[in-house]
C-alpha cells in the first residue's frame, strides 16, 4: 500500500467527524486486537464493531457477491453475539435475507415461546417491528430483546429505539466500524452529500467514531461511498456494479478531492470496470 499523505486532524474538523468515547470489551475465542467490541458512551445500549473484514468492506466497495458472503460471514461475529447470552431472553432467531446470507448462529426457529431476534440492517427498518411482534405473540410467545447489527445511522438508530422501546422490546446495536449520520439515503465514513452534489451544493458529512478505528479507515477508504448493506451489493448484481461505476465517476467530476482521495476513487472505479469486463467475457 502506498503511503497515502493527509492530516488527520483537518480531516475531521472539515467532515465534522465526531471522535466518539469507547471502552473496548474483552471477547472469547477471538483476536481482540483484530476484533474489537467498543462500548460507546451514547444514551442508547450502542457497541462498534471493528474486524479487518469490516475495514475491507467499507475501504473496497467494488467487492460483492459470493466474495463479499465468504468476507462477511467472519467467525467474529457469532462469537460477538454470543457475548450477549440471547438464550436468557427466549430463542435466538436471525431475520430478513441479509442476516440470513451474513450471519451464521444456532438458533432454533419453530416452537413456541418468547423470542431473542438478531438481525442486520436494513432487514429491521423503523415500522417493521409491531408487525414481527404480533406474529411472535399469536404463537404464544413475547418479543423480548431486538439485536441489531450493520451499518447505522444515528437517525436510524434513535428511530429503531423509539419504535422498540413503545412495542416493550429491548434492543442492542452492534453499528459496523462507525455510527453515520444520514446523506440522502446514503451512509459515509466521511465524504460529500452526493444528492446534494447533484442540486449543486457542497455539504460535508461525518460519522461517529472511534479515533485508533478512524485512522484504520481514512487511508483506503474511498471518500462519499456508501457503506449501507444491501441485497444488491451481497447478490453481486450488475446493477450494483454499473450504479457504483456511475457514483464514483460522478465524484470525480468535482473538483473538491485531495490527490490520495482521488486514486482512491479511481482504484476503485478500475476495479469495478476490471469485474465488469471479467463477468461479460464469461
Amino acid at each position: 500500500m502506498d503511503p497515502r499523505i493527509y492530516d488527520l486532524d483537518e480531516i475531521i474538523e472539515e467532515f465534522g467527524i465526531e471522535i466518539i468515547e469507547t471502552s473496548q470489551i474483552n471477547i472469547t475465542n477471538v483476536n481482540n486486537r483484530n476484533c474489537r467490541l467498543l462500548k460507546t458512551n451514547l444514551p442508547y445500549n450502542v457497541y462498534i464493531l471493528e474486524t479487518p473484514s469490516l475495514i475491507r468492506y467499507a475501504s473496497f466497495p467494488h467487492i460483492c457477491g459470493e466474495p463479499l458472503v465468504g468476507l462477511l460471514r467472519d467467525p467474529g461475529i457469532s462469537s460477538v453475539i454470543s457475548q450477549f447470552s440471547l438464550e436468557r431472553f427466549g430463542r435466538p432467531i436471525v431475520y430478513g435475507k441479509i442476516g440470513e446470507m451474513i450471519v451464521s448462529y444456532p438458533g432454533n426457529p419453530k416452537g413456541p415461546g418468547d423470542i431473542a431476534l438478531i438481525s442486520v440492517f436494513p432487514d429491521v427498518r423503523p415500522g417493521i417491528l409491531h408487525e414481527i411482534k404480533e406474529e411472535v405473540s399469536s404463537k404464544g410467545g413475547r418479543l423480548r430483546v431486538l439485536l441489531v447489527m450493520g451499518f447505522l445511522s444515528i437517525e436510524d438508530l434513535r428511530k429503531i429505539e423509539e419504535e422498540a422501546s413503545s412495542e416493550g422490546i429491548d434492543a442492542i446495536f452492534i453499528s459496523f466500524l462507525l455510527l453515520g449520520r444520514e446523506a440522502s439515503g446514503e451512509l459515509y465514513a466521511y465524504g460529500y452529500d452526493k444528492g446534494a452534489l447533484r442540486r449543486g451544493l457542497v455539504r460535508e458529512v461525518g460519522c461517529m467514531i472511534d479515533l485508533e478505528t478512524l485512522k484504520k479507515l481514512i487511508p483506503e477508504y474511498p471518500p462519499s461511498t456508501n457503506l449501507i448493506l444491501s441485497e444488491e451489493r451481497i447478490s453481486g448484481s450488475m446493477s450494483y456494479l454499473n450504479s457504483l461505476l456511475e457514483s464514483i465517476l460522478f465524484l470525480l467530476e468535482h473538483p473538491i478531492f485531495d490527490s490520495w482521495q482521488i486514486e482512491n476513487l479511481l482504484r476503485e472505479a478500475k476495479s469495478v470496470k476490471r469485474e465488469m469486463m471479467r463477468r461479460m467475457r464469461g
